[in-house]
């Protein structure tokens, strides 16, 4: 197990006694009165002979392991000090020596040294790495906002598909009314022209011509058919076209959502289709 992480690392000195509410774990002492000081979830090290370091696992002796990845103290906040060997004191005191016991602590605010003791500089510590501080690139778009989105490219397929089904459904309504008013109107015009010959044989068996009264009937219903395929394929020049625009429209509206990155959701574009003559 590596010992760079957030527990491992050089132990505090305390003046007395660890400080209970912060749950630290006592891993001995130095000169008195001094106890050298771990993090609560640290682990003191296997020998006493080595209780300046704070392990991150049990029964180790993690002094090579700290040595080779910092040095840093166990706790990142606390300040690093070398006097033969690394020790580290709370923000705010400062690290002395004693060349009479060659020893070391840490003193308060406003401490006067004695003969033989002298302040130490602080030294700076190699940054700790975490078990989770490998980097890993923020997405772009958010598992929820994909969703979102294809769930919006659902409804704007289903829109188009929705507008092309209904144009189908008009014009095939609209040719099988055509049909039918044609037929109608032939039937019409058959039984005028077979009523009239009932009535008027003798009229029309001496007709002539272009005065014969079939041709004129004719003439009639092909005159009618003439106006009403006009009447067809302009109405479908001009759903055709209906058709485009809102094709158009709806792509011109997914084109814009993916180049903004706009996933609200987009108007719905409907067709108004032209009123159908009543046949006569």
């Amino acid at each position: 197990m590596s010992s760079n992480t957030s527990i491992a690392g050089f132990a505090i000195r305390r003046n007395g006694s660890c400080v209970a509410p912060l749950g630290e774990i006592d891993c001995g002492g130095t000169v008195a009165p001094y106890r050298v000081c771990c993090p609560h979830e640290a682990y003191c090290p296997r020998s006493n002979s080595y209780n300046a370091y704070c392990c991150d696992q049990a029964n180790y002796n993690c002094t090579i392991a700290i040595l080779s990845d910092g040095p840093f103290c166990a706790n990142a906040t606390w300040t690093m000090y070398d006097n033969g060997g690394y020790f580290c004191c709370d923000a705010g005191l400062a690290g002395y020596q004693n060349t009479i016991t060659n020893s070391n602590g840490c003193a308060n605010p406003g401490y006067q040294v004695a003969n033989g003791e002298n302040f130490l500089p602080p030294i700076g510590q190699k940054p700790k790495a975490t078990a989770n501080s490998t980097s890993i690139p923020e997405p772009t778009s958010t598992p929820s906002q994909i969703s979102t989105f294809r769930s919006k490219s659902s409804n704007i397929g289903a829109i188009a598909g929705g507008v092309v089904g209904g144009v189908v459904l008009f014009i095939t309504l609209l040719a099988i009314l055509m049909v039918v008013a044609r037929r109608q109107k032939q039937n019409v015009n058959s039984r005028a022209h077979e009523l009239q010959k009932a009535m008027h044989p003798k009229r029309l068996e001496l007709s002539e011509g272009p005065q014969h009264s079939a041709p004129a009937m004719e003439l009639e219903s092909s005159v009618g058919t003439r106006v009403s395929t006009e009447i067809l394929a302009k109405l479908l020049v001009l759903v055709l076209v209906l058709v485009l625009a809102t094709g158009a429209k709806l792509k011109i509206t997914k084109n814009t959502a993916l180049a903004k990155g706009d996933f609200s959701e987009k108007k719905i574009f409907y067709v108004s289709l032209p009123t159908l003559p009543s046949p006569h």
